[in-house]
């Protein structure tokens, strides 16, 4: 079973059935190899974990029970293959796009946003979570798969570095440089040489060039980047975490041994990802630089990839053009469709102003009769069983009456007459002793 507390079992079922996030499958509720077993290791547990949580996996799980298996594992086997994972991949792709346009409508300039397929199987934060060598980022609240701005950054990184270290142009360089200074930041390891590490001071070859590029910024120490990278949201509803196997055949020592296939998840290809960039703070160079991080993050994703095994032809990306001509059209909708509430908000509150201030001018009993006049049917008649029990005084009781007696309630007077003999002879009563003749 699965290492839960005895009431934590008993809802979700001892193999956690009764979860249906992969954020906590893959996170929280996994099952272990070596404990709670009756024949000791049980070494289908991590493969049987990652299937559980991947598309059709439970099918896998459940075809791969051989004549062979025994009772132990065909019992964890059937208790997997009853969880049901929540589909969530249309909200999400929703709230991505919105999440883009909104972006784009509020930063304008400062932020660039673009959508990208995987062409390739994609693996990220490979040595993180509780089962090793199978992490990977999830959502939350949508246990679907995110790539982490921190990765984005990170390979972008590694492309502007290239990028600058191969140009072959001193001015060009230089100039590449201090974009790059200014998108991604720096500390102060990042500016000393080391023979076997990529930073500024390897990318520039040159201290007299890095130096120069330091002095167009505020501190020669250390500087955060101007440019956030935010998380990469899936944008599409056709996102599939699916179960990918490798299969070594030599062990720690580099000795050949029997292939064991190792089992982890993976982002389907064809899967879309929604990227942006936000200029965090102005600066002469901002424009500039947020253009160039784009490209970089374009470069990087489209190229080396992004993710785990990217040698392989794992993690790389298509930039979708359409998609970004459609986060467009919808930014400027959304554009469109602010600025028209913001328009008839204010023209509302003008009108609830300019009525306020025509009020504010009234005498009481002025004030009174437009009230008055202003009352639905249903609500007239409740005043008029107020007036005619005598509740209503001085200005409102005087007013009342005076409407009462206008041309738009002669009808109203006509049906009370004939219909409501009792409440018109306490209305005349009432009206007489303001010494007003009800006609």
């Amino acid at each position: 079973m699965i290492p839960n507390a005895a009431d934590t079992r008993a809802a979700i079922g001892d193999y956690a059935s009764g979860v249906s996030n992969r954020s906590l499958l893959f996170e929280k509720m996994v099952l272990p190899k070596s404990w709670g077993h009756p024949r000791g290791k049980f070494d289908e547990a991590n493969r049987y974990n990652v299937l559980r949580a991947a598309d059709h996996g439970t099918d896998f799980i459940r075809n791969s029970l051989g004549r062979n298996a025994d009772e132990h594992q065909t019992k964890i086997a059937n208790s997997l293959t009853t969880v049901k994972i929540d589909s969530n991949e249309a909200l999400r792709a929703s709230s991505t796009a919105d999440f883009l346009a909104l972006l784009a409508r509020s930063y304008g300039e400062r932020s660039r946003s673009f959508v990208a397929a995987l062409g390739g199987r994609l693996l990220i934060n490979m040595a993180g979570g509780v089962q090793e060598n199978a992490g990977i980022a999830l959502d939350r609240c949508f246990g679907l798969p995110l790539i982490p701005g921190s990765a984005i950054k990170g390979v972008a990184r590694h492309t502007a570095l290239w990028e600058i270290r191969s140009c072959e142009d001193p001015s060009e360089k230089q100039r590449l440089l201090t974009l790059a200074l200014f998108v991604f930041g720096y500390v102060a390891d990042d500016l000393k040489p080391h023979a076997k590490h990529t930073n500024w001071h390897w990318a520039a070859g040159d201290q007299a060039m890095l130096s120069r590029s330091l002095a167009a910024l505020p501190s020669q120490k250390d500087f955060k980047g101007i440019v956030s990278f935010l998380p990469a949201s899936p944008a599409d509803a056709h996102v599939r975490i699916v179960a990918e196997g490798i299969t070594p055949h030599t062990d720690e020592q580099g000795k050949e041994k029997d292939p064991t296939v190792l089992t982890f998840p993976a982002v389907e290809r064809g899967s879309s990802f929604g990227f942006a960039l936000v200029l965090n703070r102005r600066c002469e160079t901002g424009a500039e630089s947020l253009a160039k991080a784009a490209h970089w993050v374009k470069s990087a994703i489209t190229g080396t990839g992004i993710g785990a095994k990217t040698a392989a032809g794992f993690g790389w990306f298509v930039i979708d053009e359409a998609a970004e001509t459609r986060l467009k059209q919808q930014a400027e909708k959304e554009a469109a469709t602010a600025a028209k509430k913001a328009e008839e908000s204010r023209i509302e509150a003008d009108r609830i102003a300019a009525e306020k201030a025509v009020l504010d001018a009234m005498s009481d009993l002025e004030r009174q009769l437009a009230e008055i006049e202003a009352m639905s049917d249903d609500s007239f008649a409740a005043k008029a069983k107020q007036a005619a029990e005598g509740e209503p005084t001085g200005d409102e009781l005087t007013a009342f009456f005076a409407v009462l007696q206008s041309d738009a309630k002669k009808d109203r007077r006509k049906q009370w007459r004939k219909k409501k003999p009792d409440l018109w002879a306490q209305l005349t009563a009432a009206a007489a002793k303001e010494g007003i003749t009800l006609n």
